[in-house]
């Protein structure tokens, strides 16, 4: 009887053992397959969502490329070398992602304003004369409405505008041009340049005008754009060599004159080549060595830019060097496939909306929210059941201004306003955004003080020596739960007490 009970001890613990060892084959196929799984996700992810990071590049490159336009059209028919520094400065002004704004002449003459170190305390000036063979250079100091601290005359000068990487493209035959990382000659840290053509009647070169973004800057706004804890943003050119990336070093490296060097990224060569001449491709790879996956996209910018992301994958599915069994609580942790995907994309599209750099959610003139962007906004704070408080603005006597000197001059204006706006909004809790045109609107989960922005408003906009004094019709509608509207009614009723401040002189406003 003790021998029978104890085969069927046996028997039993033998049986757990192999049930034991099935359970644990099976769970760790299951484990493999979940990883699988993610993964799968995550290049899901990383496809989806690098579309949106191109489109946020794009619009940052396409803020530098709008301002150079706008200055080539503008500065060259003002009559003097004071109304062309004044733009330059009030073009810095306008444009926080810009380190300066320059005009450079064939014969050698040069304007030049960039930021005071540290920013935000005013500018500094660099002006080349040649007249009657004699070159003077001058160098000054502005405070943040440009005007001037502090000048003197610099004799050892012997920056020539005409040999820069910025001016040999356009007086090649480029009519544009994106330069390479090179080490700017005011502040002597590396940046990138973008320069336009301004011809003559004759279309022959009469300037060549052109913004300065630092490497800095654009590595601070890539920071924005990379997944999870340990990943990166790259904007990397046809060669594979990194432009700029994220995170920045935080160690200080010196630079000498001329270009800067680039690094080569092996790993990211073969994506490069393989979309080399492919303007809508797109391509990632795995890397398992280093257990990181990177997609690459073509930049609609520069000559031959991409902008690459990489994912670390243990950010998002765990550590995947050890056995899967025994990552097995950690990966079930971390959540099964769709759900990670969800939460990954969650994440991700918050930090990047955040940015107000999303895909079609920028304004490109204003730097504001987009119409579609901020019609979201309003509908989502209508769907929250709370308070909503939509604002139409629209600016007085502002056709005038683009009859009589021209869209460029017109867009300069609203740029400026544009600011203002911005600048009330975010000091209020609020959010701002151009709805085409002259017409911006204001979205609000309280009341805000709307006299103050009629105030702000018409306070005179400079333009170079131009100065113009504009007001602003402001229409107010608010809903609550008792309200059941949505967001096109909201704005309906908003436009409608617009249309009575307008009838009733302008430079105020009105609630619904």
């Amino acid at each position: 009887m003790k021998k029978s009970r104890t085969s069927v001890t046996a028997a039993v613990v033998a049986g757990s053992l192999l049930a034991g060892l099935l359970a644990a084959w099976l769970w760790s196929g299951r484990v493999d397959a979940d990883r699988t799984e993610k993964r799968d996700d995550l290049n899901l992810y990383l496809d989806a969502s690098s579309a949106g990071w191109a489109e946020a590049t794009d619009q940052f490159f396409a803020v530098p490329e709008s301002a150079a336009k706008t200055l080539g059209a503008v500065a060259t028919q003002l009559g003097s070398q004071r109304e062309q520094v004044a733009l330059l400065g009030e073009t810095i002004r306008n444009h926080p992602a810009l380190d300066s704004a320059f005009i450079g002449f064939p014969d050698g003459e040069f304007l030049f304003v960039g930021r005071s170190a540290p920013p935000d305390t005013g500018f500094r000036t660099r002006v080349i004369t040649v007249g009657s063979g004699e070159r003077v250079t001058t160098l000054g100091e502005t405070d943040e409405r440009m005007v001037e601290v502090s000048s003197q005359i610099d004799v050892s000068d012997t920056y020539d505008p005409t040999e820069r990487p910025w001016y040999t493209p356009i007086a090649a035959g480029a009519a544009e041009a994106w330069t390479e990382p090179y080490v700017f000659a005011s502040s002597q840290e590396p940046g990138i340049t973008h320069s336009v053509a301004v011809l003559d009647g004759d279309g022959e070169l009469a300037a060549v005008v052109g913004v300065d973004i630092s490497l800095a800057q654009l590595s601070t706004f890539l920071n924005e754009l990379r997944p999870g804890p340990n990943g990166e943003a790259l904007v990397i050119d046809g060669k594979a060599r990194v432009i700029a990336a994220s995170p920045m070093n935080e160690e200080p490296v010196a630079f000498g004159e001329g270009l800067v060097p680039l690094d080569e990224s092996g790993e990211l060569a073969p994506l490069i080549d393989s979309l080399v001449g492919d303007a809508d491709g797109i391509r990632s790879a795995r890397s398992a060595e280093n257990g990181r996956t990177t997609v690459a996209r073509p930049s609609s910018r520069g000559s031959d830019w991409y902008v690459a992301i990489r994912a670390l994958d243990e950010d998002f599915l765990g550590d995947g060097t050890a056995n899967s069994t025994e990552n097995a609580v950690g990966i079930v942790g971390v959540g099964v496939g769709a759900a990670a995907l969800t939460a990954l994309a969650a994440l991700g599209t918050g930090r990047y909306l955040g940015t107000l750099r999303s895909n079609a959610n920028i304004d490109e003139l204003t730097g504001l929210l987009s119409r579609r962007a901020l019609k979201r906004r309003l509908e989502a704070s209508l769907r929250s059941g709370s308070h909503v408080t939509a604002a139409i603005i629209d600016i007085d006597r502002f056709k005038p201004i683009n009859d009589e000197h021209g869209h460029m001059v017109g867009d300069l204006v609203l740029a400026s306003l544009a600011k203002r706006i911005g600048e009330f909004a975010a000091s209020n809790d609020a959010d701002a955004g151009r709805l085409g045109g002259d017409e911006f609107m204001v979205v609000a989960e309280s009341d805000l003080p709307w006299d103050e922005l009629n105030d702000r408003l018409v306070e005179p906009v400079d333009v170079g020596t131009l100065s113009f004094t504009v007001s602003a019709s402001i229409g107010v509608a608010t809903a609550d739960q008792s309200h059941q509207l949505d967001a096109d009614q909201l704005m309906s009723r908003a436009d409608h007490t617009l249309f009575v401040a307008k009838r009733d002189g302008g430079n105020q406003h009105r609630n619904a």
